[in-house]
């Protein structure tokens, strides 16, 4: 079953199931009640920025609390749909170029 199926902030489908969503939260157990965090990061991001590592791959990232942000990082190549490749909260935004 989809927990969501969004066009994000950068006009990239991204589709998560509850399958791909246990696996991100296994690595990251904190994150298992932040669905919502993760669907309003991709939707309205306060930045997105290209991975220093990979071309294909964009972190965004939304301040959920003062001290917090939700990082969820996509991994896409244009023309095809994405896939959330990890989610984290993070007290930081890595440097890189914005892709926006």
């Amino acid at each position: 079953m989809n927990l969501f199926e969004i066009t994000t902030a950068l006009g990239v489908k991204i589709v998560l199931d509850e399958g791909r969503w246990k696996i991100l939260v296994d690595k990251h157990p904190d994150m298992v009640d932040r669905v919502e965090d993760v669907r309003r990061t991709l939707l309205a991001p306060d930045t997105v920025r290209f991975s220093k590592y990979s071309p294909s791959t964009y972190l965004y990232y939304r301040r959920e609390h003062s001290m917090l942000f939700t990082c969820v990082v996509v991994r896409y190549n244009p023309g095809d749909d994405g896939f959330i490749a990890t989610t984290y909260r993070t007290d930081r935004i890595n440097a890189g170029i914005d892709a926006r």
